[in-house]
């Protein structure tokens, strides 16, 4: 919130002082005389308290005065210095309920309705409708004969971008509390898009992405915002909540902590993970070791699993045509489950994830001298050929000296 502050709020601020100082030397738009003398009062008074209590007095006294506008931006100013965000977010909506064009309450609505901290359907309500009415007035708000002579055109600029970005952040913030979680994702990133450093919307981003079950998404910018120590840090309160949700949603779904430290680095560095970024499920470590201590008791196992799951999954096809079928096999064990022909066979079914499942058929390049018998043990390498997934078959060419354990004739399998 501290960004979006200054600008309007100052500006308005200066107006309505202004506007005071204005009309207290022309005494026009003042009541009577104890109006006038009345709001002198405040505008040498330094207390806020103080102030509120001669504004509220003005307020009961003078109800209608043509000054009510002016007096509701000093309401804002005093409420300000006290911290009083709900009465400033119901000053503001009666300044756009006077007059719907009003910038000032428009702006304040807009930047008040994530502070306040119930979180109202109408007070989203309220905050939707003004953060819009923002965004689409920028145009006619800074237009180049709206620019003070005392604001330089760069400032100006950045000012109606600070504008733009303080209603896309009101936008994301009431999509986000009424459900619509796709439509934050979308706000909050085209806003980190323009200003990457805003620890705020990165936390609020990291809230939506683990809502929608994107564990690893949501940690690196929950992670981002905790990291950041510029001027739009977060709270040290609420930036140690945001870093311990990020390292349980990543351990979480890793399983443990290891290589966090590694990916805190590399979220502190990023404003989204990279395309190659990569963080192993539980499920896929497990799965993994369990692959590496297969690859130790029994390596032509784990090679044929390997090549199996990826022929077997969504872009199997892909995977054979690309990778597969251009390069040698490595070396593979399967049994016998039938020779043919019977006599000198040259193609051979075989079973490698069991002895009943016909997965491979080898293509031999000279027919065998004799049969095996089904259950025969072998060990062969070759090119892979063709490839059906449904029914899965896997051909592949081999010539008879790369096929190991082949009976001698005579010889029955023990």
């Amino acid at each position: 919130m501290r960004k979006h502050l200054g600008i309007i709020a100052r500006l308005a601020a200066l107006a309505a002082v202004s506007t005071l100082a204005a009309n207290a030397a022309s005494m026009a738009g003042w009541t009577d005389r104890k109006e006038y003398d009345l709001v002198l009062k405040i505008r040498v008074e330094s207390s806020p308290q103080k102030q509120l209590d001669l504004l509220n007095q003005w307020k009961q006294q003078y109800p209608k005065s043509d000054m009510r506008q002016v007096r509701r931006e000093l309401f804002l100013s005093a409420y300000q210095a006290l911290n009083d965000v709900v009465h400033m977010f119901e000053t503001a909506q009666e300044m756009i309920e006077d007059q719907p064009a009003n910038l000032v309450g428009v702006y304040w609505c807009t930047l008040l309705t994530p502070e306040m901290k119930d979180a109202k359907p109408e007070t989203l309500a309220i905050g939707d409708k003004a953060s819009h009415q923002l965004l689409s007035g920028l145009d006619a708000y800074f237009a180049p004969n709206q620019k003070p002579e005392s604001v330089s055109d760069e400032d100006w600029q950045k000012q109606r971008t600070a504008a733009e970005l303080l209603a896309n952040r009101t936008m994301g913030y009431v999509q986000w509390k009424t459900g619509d979680s796709a439509g934050a994702e979308k706000t909050f990133r085209a806003y980190l898009e323009k200003d990457p450093k805003s620890a705020e919307v990165m936390s609020w981003l990291g809230y939506v992405l683990a809502a929608e079950s994107q564990p690893v998404a949501a940690a690196w910018q929950l992670t981002r915002a905790a990291a950041s120590r510029d001027d739009e840090a977060l709270p040290e309160i609420w930036r140690r909540q945001v870093d311990d949700m990020a390292d349980r949603l990543y351990t979480g779904y890793h399983g443990d902590s290891e290589g966090l430290d590694k990916f805190k680095t590399a979220a502190a560095a990023n404003a989204f993970p990279p395309a190659d970024f990569q963080v192993e499920s539980a499920e896929a470590v497990k799965q993994r070791k369990a692959d590496e201590e297969l690859s130790r008791l029994d390596p032509e196992l784990a090679a044929w699993m390997r090549i199996f799951k990826r022929l077997t999954a969504v872009d199997g096809e892909k995977y054979f045509l690309e990778e597969l079928k251009p390069n040698p096999l490595p070396k593979l064990r399967g049994a016998v489950i039938k020779c043919s022909p019977a006599l000198r066979p040259n193609e051979v079914v075989l079973g490698l994830t069991s002895a009943s499942a016909e997965e491979v058929t080898l293509r031999v390049s000279t027919p065998l001298p004799h049969a095996a018998e089904p259950g025969t043990t072998i060990e062969f390498q070759g090119t892979a050929d063709t490839f059906i997934k449904d029914p899965f078959k896997l051909t592949v060419l081999v010539d008879k000296e790369n096929i190991t354990g082949w009976p001698e004739a005579g010889t029955r399998r023990k």
